[in-house]
């Protein structure tokens, strides 16, 4: 019921965006021919030589790239070196968050066909990248704008970065080093598939995605599509509401003849952002994933973050994150569980705040110091000794350079 529910929004997403008239001009909707008696005379017929304005150039071929190196101390002591968040995850240790090569042509109305491919390196590719998936690639996908009544539809097939979420996997926009709980655990990361966006209006964008899966490109032995939806709208000059959606029938287990054990995974995420003012950003996040487990069982998380960024006078920007996150017992080693053995419902929060300084000096160099305060109902995280504790702090430094 609730699959139907988003594949039959997913459904409506690409009819708006496919449903319009494509086709040539048809007779009535052409002008009307001029009434011989009133018509205007011709004018002198222009010069032979009169030149033609050119056409706008195509876009060409562009390599930009990013890449991303850190250093984290944990005051936990962790004795098996993990921070327990995602990417940045190496206690006491230099490391390489991202690298990434971009290589892609821009589809516009002068060249209406493009592409996108995009290579990685670094603790993302170990963490993020499926099992069987390329282990070099997090996006590779080809684009077409088809013009539709007055408008360009923007089709991409192939893989790209889920749609989900705030948080990005690259620094790009994010105000924080470090991930949040809500990207680590319920959130996919990039998918495979086609997706469509169209503006339906002058401030709202929808975009329909039919995807093989809830995460990843492959799931093998299952066939079922994964259908999802975004709706971006521009409340105002300088904020907005995006609201997406995914649902699909994942493979968690292999019955007892080796055939798949496939079960519902859903989730639905509402974001609103508001640019205050030219040096204050506002950021909210709510999130709802629920579904099925190996056993059967319904299970639901849900978590919420906010986040805050403040350009100083001096260029510099001071941005803070607070979530949290939460997911009932039967979700419990199907999504997350307690590092320490506790089986109850997971309770996880944070609290960070970062300095990133911006100089004239080095344009795409971005430095940032990071403090990090993690929470959890029962003991999670990794301390000396083998213990787990309900708390950590960490302290990072990270360096990122875009070109």
């Amino acid at each position: 019921m609730r699959n139907r529910l988003i594949t039959a929004l997913s459904l409506v997403a690409l009819m708006a965006a496919l449903g319009a008239d494509i086709g040539p001009v048809r007779a009535e909707q052409a002008a009307p021919a001029a009434d011989p008696t009133t018509a205007t005379p011709p004018g002198p017929a222009p010069a032979a030589d009169a030149p033609t304005p050119p056409a706008p150039p195509a876009p060409g071929v562009t390599v930009t790239g990013n890449f991303e190196v850190y250093y984290t101390y944990n005051f936990n002591r962790p004795d098996n070196g993990s921070n327990t968040f995602i990417f940045n995850n190496r206690d006491a240790q230099f490391g390489l968050n991202l690298a990434d090569v971009r290589v892609s042509k821009a589809a516009t109305p002068a060249s209406r066909a493009g592409f996108f491919i995009r290579l990685i390196e670094g603790d993302v590719r170990d963490l993020a990248i499926a099992p069987g998936d390329p282990e070099n690639i997090l996006e590779a996908y080809g684009t077409i704008l088809v013009p539709v009544g007055g408008r360009d539809l923007n089709v991409d097939a192939g893989q790209f970065v889920t749609h989900i979420g705030y948080e990005t996997i690259e620094l790009g926009t994010n105000p924080n080093f470090s991930k949040s709980f809500l990207f680590q655990i319920p959130s996919p990361f990039y998918n495979a598939g086609v997706r469509a966006a169209l503006p339906v209006g002058p401030r709202t964008t929808v975009t329909g995605y039919i995807l093989n899966r809830f995460n990843g490109t492959r799931d093998p032995g299952n066939k079922d599509l994964a259908p999802g939806f975004q709706i971006l709208h521009a409340v105002s000059p300088t904020s907005s509401l995006i609201l997406n959606a995914l649902g699909s029938r994942e493979t968690v287990g292999a019955d007892d003849f080796g055939g798949n054990i496939t079960r519902q995974q859903n989730i639905l995420d509402l974001i609103y952002t508001n640019q205050i003012t030219p040096a204050t950003k506002l950021g909210l996040e709510g999130l709802y994933r629920f579904g099925d487990n190996l056993d059967d069982e319904s299970y639901s998380a849900f978590g919420v973050a906010g986040y805050g960024s403040f350009t100083l006078g001096n260029g510099n920007i001071l941005s803070a994150r607070a979530e949290f996150y939460k997911q009932d017992e039967e979700a419990t080693g199907f999504l997350s569980a307690y590092n320490g053995g506790s089986t109850e419902d997971v309770e996880l929060s944070s609290f960070t705040l970062t300095y990133e300084l911006r100089s004239g000096l080095f344009p795409g160099l971005r430095t940032l110091f990071e403090g990090r305060y993690d929470m959890a109902g029962e003991d999670h995280f990794g301390g000396r000794d083998g213990d787990f504790k309900k708390s950590q702090f960490t302290l990072t430094l990270g360096q990122a350079y875009t070109f």
